[in-house]
């Protein structure tokens, strides 16, 4: 007889079949003895779990639950069984979920209703267990195949959708979030993360699902860290109790609530590229942890893949930059001659007209002075310009020498004003010097700490019109001599301002600029500021607004130590031995034995003692083992230069040398040779070939830059 089937909530369909096991074999019986009785013959075979209604079994559906198959008695308090089969086939087809019909009626009318209402099978009371134990085992059977093709339909649409994120490629990071998405999705994961290898540690890269909103760790070392050493250990790693396992006890996020941890290496080559890991709630069926396996391979390769384009990428900006530069270099070279043509040739122009008028004679007194005026004012810009060119070409080669002494940084600021003056005063230009009180005493050239400074006001006046005003100052600073040089000039755009100090850079470098000169000036500055072991930064809040220039140059620390004499010191004059130097351990390294020598000959005149090493590696084996105060090193060396020594030096724990001040001594002297130097991890760049007292002085500097670091 059939009943009418009460309202009851639909089910609702899972997004994915799942991952994990179902829930074994479930057994809806009113009455105990036949209950038990059924229970015993499928207990051998089976997980049976004993239920008396049959709305029990549709909340623990709704709520997730599958089992591999459902036994179900027609004849039930509440819901009949009817009714269940028909709410459940409305989510579920026959192969999904496999159900055993029990009754009392054995009409055929009943059975065809049955079967009707979703039923895959009937079996009437009484029955054989035998029998009942054979029907309900090809159900099982049946699910089981069920499950397994829906899962491999799963994997296999996974591996496509992975194949195509590889395929478009693109940003690695990018790629690796699809993945773990993808996983998510179709295996029904609570979590699937990556992480990456970067340096000696995994970094994660992308995560995904219900649990990628725990405290997952960030970055975990290679050696020693639970992820780390399952990365290391280069084969799956799979947990069914994470909080047993050794490797993740402590990993709360590896832990609460999770049924199953999946881990596996991606590994390219032999090498570990990151780190698969799938978390779910549910215990994971076999083949799915294997399928796991092989995605693990494809993310892999796709990483490398994503790696390699990156870098390829990266390489061809590069690659477009320094054709660039190389084009912008090709450009401010053939500005630069014209600009030198143009500046040279107009005093000469000047020069060469009033001596021609001198010559033939005939001129007033008043216009054959002014004509004498006129060609000395030419010759001394003219020789100006020369200077200038000299300079920059000695800078080029690194033959700028310092004659250095201890000297009032004040009074030779004095000087340079007032020299300045009346420039300033024809152009209708103030300047404003404030000093403070008492002597500032350096280490430097007395001649070119002027220079610096006269350049700095010089190129202020020259920019700043008629009525504007030249501010400069000089302070002590804590460690420092500050000289500070500002204007109310034209300023300095935010484009221009990085290559400010650029050799042969003009903001300006049109045939209608307003103003002349070689683009100089600021470039010398900052490689005599350099020498002197300071520092120089420009500032201006752009066109019109005026610009400002701050040098900071060490004070001169303590006493001078006793005067020892150096046998190549230029015209025999005494060595100038700093105080500071006097007992520091150096290591000096330079694979040619006749500087070696001259070095660690010169740094045991001044009292300190210093070690030599012939290469890189060797030098790197003795920082470790004698933590030296300071390294000296030479850049261009056979097998290893010196931009990888400091690369591995600087890779150090500073208990291991890693923060040892260095000093780079190198023949090449370009303004980028001097810039990768620098970048590279040295502390400062001294260019070849390198005179005694230049060399003190600038370690000098060095030293009361750092202080006791």
């Amino acid at each position: 007889m059939t009943s009418m089937a009460p309202e009851f909530p639909v089910l609702v369909t899972s997004t994915a079949p799942p991952i994990a096991e179902r829930s074994g074999l479930w057994l809806v019986e009113d009455s105990p003895l036949e209950a038990e009785m059924a229970r015993r013959a499928l207990a051998p075979a089976h997980q049976v779990e004993v239920f008396t209604e049959g709305s029990i079994i549709l909340e623990r559906i709704a709520n997730g639950h599958t089992p591999e198959a459902l036994v179900l008695d027609w004849q039930l308090p509440g819901l009949s069984g009817l009714d269940v089969c028909r709410f459940l086939r409305a989510s579920r087809d026959e192969i999904a979920l496999p159900i055993l019909m029990l009754t009392s009626f054995g009409r055929k009318a009943d059975i065809l209703e049955a079967l009707a209402a979703g039923a895959n099978d009937y079996l009437t009371k009484p029955y054989d267990v035998a029998e009942l134990v054979a029907r309900v085992g090809t159900l099982v059977r049946t699910s089981r195949l069920f499950d397994a093709q829906q899962r491999r339909e799963r994997q296999l649409a996974l591996m496509a959708e992975i194949g195509v994120a590889i395929t478009r490629g693109g940003e690695p990071g990018r790629v690796l979030q699809s993945t773990v998405e993808g996983i998510v999705r179709h295996l029904d994961a609570s979590l699937a993360a990556i992480w990456v290898v970067e340096g000696d540690a995994l970094v994660l890269a992308a995560a995904e699902g219900p649990f990628a909103s725990r405290a997952l760790p960030g970055r975990q070392k290679l050696q020693g860290s639970p992820l780390g050493r399952i990365a290391s250990g280069k084969a799956r790693w799979l947990a069914r109790d994470s909080g047993g396992d050794g490797h993740l006890a402590r990993e709360r996020w590896a832990v609460d609530g999770v049924a199953t941890f999946v881990g596996y290496p991606l590994i390219v080559g032999g090498h570990v590229l990151g780190l698969l890991v799938l978390l779910s709630a549910r215990r994971v069926v076999a083949d799915v942890a294997d399928a796991l396996g092989s995605m693990a391979d494809v993310i892999a390769l796709g990483l490398e893949k994503a790696r390699g384009e990156q870098e390829r990428a990266e390489l061809l900006v590069r690659e477009r930059k320094a054709r660039e530069e190389a084009e912008s270099a090709s450009r401010l070279k053939d500005d630069f001659l014209a600009t030198v043509s143009h500046e040279l040739r107009t005093p000469l122009n000047a020069i060469s007209g009033w001596t021609h008028m001198l010559q033939e004679g005939g001129l007033p007194p008043d216009k054959a002075e002014r004509a004498l005026q006129t060609i000395q004012r030419n010759a001394q810009a003219q020789t100006q310009l020369i200077n200038d060119l000299l300079d920059v070409s000695r800078i080029i080669s690194g033959k700028v020498r310092l004659d250095v002494v201890e000297l009032d940084l004040l009074g030779v600021a004095e000087l340079a004003v007032e020299t300045i003056r009346p420039v300033a005063a024809a152009k209708q230009v103030r300047v404003h010097a404030a000093f403070d009180a008492g002597r500032g005493v350096i280490l430097g050239d007395a001649a070119r700490v002027q220079q610096i400074i006269w350049n700095l006001l010089s190129n202020a006046v020259k920019f700043t019109p008629p009525g504007g005003e030249v501010k400069v100052r000089v302070q002590r600073a804590e460690e420092t001599m500050k000289i500070s040089v500002e204007d109310t000039g034209q300023g300095i755009s935010k484009e221009f301002l990085p290559h400010v100090f650029d050799r042969f850079r003009q903001a300006d470098a049109s045939t209608a600029r307003t103003h002349g000169g070689l683009g100089l000036g600021l470039a010398i500055v900052r490689h005599l500021v350099e020498l002197h072991g300071g520092t120089i930064e420009a500032s201006s809040d752009g066109p019109g607004h005026g610009s400002a220039f701050v040098v900071h140059i060490p004070h001169a620390r303590g006493q001078r130590a006793d005067t020892s004499v150096l046998s190549d010191r230029p015209g025999g004059a005494p060595l100038d031995c700093p105080k500071e130097l006097v007992g520091l351990r150096f290591l000096v390294v330079d694979d040619e034995p006749d500087a070696r020598a001259i070095l660690v000959s010169l740094l045991e005149l001044c009292q300190a003692q210093a070690t030599e090493a012939a290469s890189a590696a060797e030098a790197l084996e003795l920082i470790r083992a004698t933590l030296p105060d300071v390294l000296i090193s030479d850049i261009g060396m056979p097998i290893e230069d010196g931009i990888s020594l400091i690369r591995k030096v600087r890779a150090l724990p500073a208990a291991e040398g890693g923060r040892v001040p260095a000093i780079a001594l190198t023949a090449y002297a370009r303004t980028e040779d001097r810039t990768t130097v620098l970048r590279a991890g040295f502390d400062m760049h001294v260019p070849k070939p390198v005179q005694p007292t230049e060399l003190l002085v600038v370690l000098a500097n060095l030293m009361a830059r750092i202080g006791d670091r």
